[in-house]
């Protein structure tokens, strides 16, 4: 993984404040992955000190939000009527609303009151928590799904955002090595996508099975309703 790093160094040189800012951006890695990556030993004297790094990893991501919130939308509208993205957008549709159920599953039907302030709760823990897959990208989406106003996305995501980074940086400065954190980060992110991936396919397979039996099913069920009725012609027509 030093060579992702490596790469970057050969690009940018010694900029690596802009090579974190940049590297933020990036979904799945994010500010989580940005803040070690600009730490790492492999920039040498130009390595950034935590603070350093989650100031220019912050300032990156936090870009990604209110920009996320504006386009969502139009962008999902659009790609849903072209023949080539249509099922790959409703698919990830649906799992952001799958996402979205879970953030607020547990809130209280009655208490009306307060719903939309645990709701922008519910997303400011869920980008808070500094694992793949709950950063700012999935993050405001979810608040768009939500139907969140603009500046309560804002708020919430980018709080999320500062908290996750807040951690990553500790983690990062007690760690002994950046590099480190940064590769387990990578695999962390390879291990959640592919569990993703997995999880869809076998959900998919058994939606099939399930679409594929119920017809069977239905016809057993058909039958079954039908034999009292034949065995009771039977018995009308041979009487003992």
């Amino acid at each position: 993984m030093t060579n992702i790093i490596n790469f970057f160094v050969d690009i940018f040189g010694n900029n690596s404040a802009l090579a974190t800012a940049i590297v933020s951006t990036f979904p799945l890695i994010e500010l989580r992955g940005a803040i070690p990556f600009g730490m790492s030993e492999e920039w040498g004297p130009f390595a950034l000190s935590g603070w350093q790094a989650l100031f220019y990893a912050l300032l990156g991501s936090c870009l990604v939000v209110p920009i996320l919130a504006l386009i969502f939308n139009p962008i999902i509208t659009w790609l849903k009527q072209t023949k080539l993205f249509k099922k790959i957008v409703t698919t990830f549709e649906n799992v952001l609303q799958k996402k979205s159920t879970k953030i607020i599953k547990d809130l209280d039907e009655k208490n009306t009151k307060y719903r939309y302030f645990y709701t922008c709760l519910g997303i400011f823990a869920f980008v808070a928590v500094p694992l793949p897959l709950t950063g700012i990208w999935t993050g405001t989406c979810i608040a768009v799904i939500l139907g969140l106003k603009f500046r309560d996305i804002l708020i919430s995501v980018i709080g999320g955002n500062i908290c996750a980074g807040l951690i990553m940086t500790l983690i990062s400065s007690i760690s002994g090595s950046a590099s480190i954190v940064f590769f387990v980060y990578i695999i962390l992110i390879l291990l959640f996508v592919s569990f993703a991936i997995l999880k869809y396919f076998i959900s998919k397979k058994q939606r099939k099975n399930m679409a594929t039996s119920s017809p069977i099913m239905e016809k057993q069920n058909q039958n079954t309703m039908s034999q009292p009725n034949s065995i009771k012609d039977n018995e009308n027509n041979n009487p003992d």
